[in-house]
């Protein structure tokens, strides 16, 4: 593939109709031949992944709705209702292109890996096992935007296009769900038979490592409901991983930062300053917490007159994809639909335990112990939803459990999105279909 990538990086950013990738710029007018090479296109990868995790959280119940006077009323507000269908011109579109732009570079990687020149740099089996790892997490999570949450019956649902290889003149059909977690699976078990990295030191902690992968497969596995692999891949990294921030510690980091003990893959910036200066947290989002005896609270959120606003992310180097706290929370999650209710009880708490102060903690372990089957599988819900708040989890955590009733108002009207509701499934992008009619299909 000598005239290779430079010809066809060119092609698809000029020809987007024909292979639906959206401004992909060449690395120089070099063709990579060295590690060090595929190495800048790995960071290319990790570069292009879009923030598109504020996008989603606009449409939870985390927050409120924007207003007229807001800067950011025409940005977010039809995204926050859900209306995907006529959005006002000036609303942002949720990212699509970008993922697939992202996947290109780990597809090429891919592809080339048998003619990739060791240059003593880095294995290259770490390169390439990077672009396996990339890959699923890119389809995992465009199916989780753009196709059904993942269940044994919506496995033969058209999703999301599956991208797997270069060439300008391929179509890009939609797949069915089962088939894009089938390659998901694939692709992870080829990333682990290549991964060499145990960890990723900050601040290159955005890459894949054999601790990121199993915290991926974890979830992966949790959104296919696949209770005893979830369980187990959790396990296996809080073998590996099992630290947390003790906010009772004056010196503990924020749990989401890059830097702290908890990150995993510090990837994608989960909110922005428009939704910190503009939207406050609803009330059913702080009524979760007990403000004076739940350290998170003062530490997420920031008093704005008589309501909160986030105080997560955005105004530092804060991105977060995976952290350990998550894994606590999968461990405890499967382990109770497995009707393991005392392990699952073991996870929560010693979660709970580096969030709470020591008094708080002793009455919540109490009560956390006494829970019956049902009320412990909404607790973890609720924990979930204390400990990821504004994380970018909410909606998708949503969208494969209950699919609750959403009732928002802006004073004068209100806007619902009902139980099992079809808008748990975004619409592609007009652009995208524009560009792509078989996403029609």
């Amino acid at each position: 593939m000598k005239k290779t990538l430079y010809s066809a990086l060119v092609l698809c950013a000029t020809f987007f109709s024909s292979c639906n990738y959206l401004d992909v710029t060449p690395v120089g007018k070099v063709i990579p031949e060295y590690t060090e090479d595929f190495r800048a296109l790995m960071t290319s990868s990790y570069q292009k992944v879009p923030p598109y995790k504020k996008l989603v959280t606009l449409r939870t119940d985390e927050l409120l709705l924007p207003t007229e006077w807001d800067w950011s009323y025409d940005t977010y507000f039809d995204l926050c209702i859900w209306n995907d269908a006529t959005p006002n011109p000036k609303a942002t579109n949720y990212h699509y292109d970008e993922f697939y732009n992202s996947i290109f570079y780990a597809n090429h990687i891919i592809e080339e890996q048998s003619k990739i020149k060791d240059d003593g740099t880095e294995p290259i089996a770490q390169v390439v096992a990077e672009a396996y790892a990339m890959r699923a997490y890119l389809h995992f999570t465009l199916v989780n935007i753009y196709g059904q949450p993942y269940s044994t019956e919506t496995v033969n649902s058209k999703s999301i296009p599956l991208s797997l290889k270069i060439d300008i003149d391929q179509q890009f059909p939609r797949a069915l769900l089962g088939d894009v977690y089938t390659q998901i699976n694939s692709d992870i078990a080829e990333a682990e038979r290549r991964m060499q990295k145990q960890t990723q030191p900050a601040p290159i902690n955005y890459r894949f490592s054999k601790e990121s992968l199993q915290a991926l497969k974890a979830r992966v596995a949790l959104y296919q409901n696949n209770w005893e692999q979830a369980l187990v891949n959790a396990q296996s990294v809080l073998a590996m991983r099992p630290e947390l921030e003790d906010l009772n510690d004056q010196s503990a980091k924020a749990p989401y930062h890059f830097e702290s003990k908890e990150a995993i893959l510090a990837l994608v910036e989960f909110v922005d300053m428009d939704i910190q200066d503009y939207q406050p947290i609803t009330e059913e989002l702080v009524s979760k917490y007990n403000k004076e005896e739940d350290k998170r609270f003062s530490l997420y959120f920031r008093k704005s007159g008589s309501a909160y606003k986030v105080a997560k992310g955005a105004r530092g180097p804060e991105k977060s994809e995976i952290r350990t706290a998550e894994l606590y929370l999968i461990a405890a999650e499967a382990a109770a639909h497995l009707n393991k209710d005392a392990q699952a009880k073991e996870f929560l708490l010693a979660l709970t335990q580096k969030r709470l102060t020591p008094e708080f903690f002793t009455a919540e372990s109490a009560r956390v112990k006494a829970l019956n089957h049902d009320d412990l599988i909404r607790e973890i819900a609720d924990e979930r939803q204390r400990e990821l708040a504004l994380e970018g989890h909410r909606w998708f955590d949503l969208r494969r459990t209950t699919r609750p009733r959403i009732v928002k108002t802006n004073g004068t009207t209100e806007f619902v999105l009902e139980q099992n509701d079809p808008k748990y499934t975004i619409r592609f992008p007009k652009s995208a279909v524009a560009n792509n009619p078989l996403l029609k299909d």
